[in-house]
């Protein structure tokens, strides 16, 4: 290492930035310090010793793909977001009591000094035979979502957004006055979703959790294939 240079460095990609350590921050601590923003300062909460930490998308929304999903409780309720400036907008709310997830991958977009960077936060692993995620009380505003859904058990469609409850302890707040719908069980398949808003408790301590900070406008990888194995 010479003496301009610092511990933070570059991988062979020029466009993927791989923030280590070091003492010279420059441009990695502008990048870094909003990447850190995302994972760790917005809506930390401490809750019966469990840390659930909530991702507000800050450009709008963020990305979210899965392979896979698998869960017991699963609710649906239309309440109105804020879009920025005063506005608000209809969006699904999602609600999952128990889920399985095979692989998730989260994309966050912002900008430092005008240029594009995106901070990808992944977890799990590549084996399409497991769901290696434990998730209780997932909850998902959603703008819009690819994939296929599949609910069964108990079905309640039209139930009153007020009374969608997917498990306790979970209430999606939807107005009483709009859809509903509420399920015993769920199942999702290569799942590509934009979401404006996602709490997922224990997010930090996922299999194999990692975040990368990518030059440019970037994107989760397509989830692809079947899932192979059951939770």
């Amino acid at each position: 290492m010479t003496p301009h240079q610092s511990e933070s460095e570059t991988g062979s990609d020029p466009h993927d930035i791989a923030v280590r350590y070091g003492t010279r921050w420059g441009v990695f601590g502008l990048v870094l310090m909003p990447a850190l923003a995302i994972v760790g300062g917005i809506g930390v909460a401490l809750a019966s010793g469990a840390l659930a930490l909530s991702l507000v998308a800050q450009s709008g929304t963020l990305d979210l793909a899965t392979t896979g999903l698998t869960g017991q409780g699963f609710g649906v309720v239309v309440p109105s977001v804020p879009v920025g400036g005063g506005a608000v907008t209809p969006s699904a709310r999602i609600g999952v009591g128990a889920a399985r997830i095979n692989g998730l991958c989260l994309a966050q977009r912002f900008d430092v000094l005008g240029k594009p960077f995106t901070a990808l936060i992944t977890g799990g692993d590549a084996d399409p035979s497991t769901f290696e995620i434990g998730v209780d009380g997932l909850v998902l505003d959603v703008a819009d979502v690819h994939g296929v859904i599949r609910a069964g058990g108990e079905l309640q469609v039209n139930k009153s957004g007020a009374e969608v409850r997917p498990a306790p302890g979970i209430d999606l707040a939807g107005p009483g006055n709009r859809f509903g719908l509420q399920a015993g069980t769920v199942t999702l398949a290569n799942i590509q979703a934009t979401v404006r808003d996602v709490v997922i408790p224990n997010l930090l301590s996922l299999p194999n959790f990692g975040i990368r900070v990518l030059a440019g406008t970037q994107r989760c990888p397509a989830p692809g294939g079947a899932n192979t194995g059951s939770p």
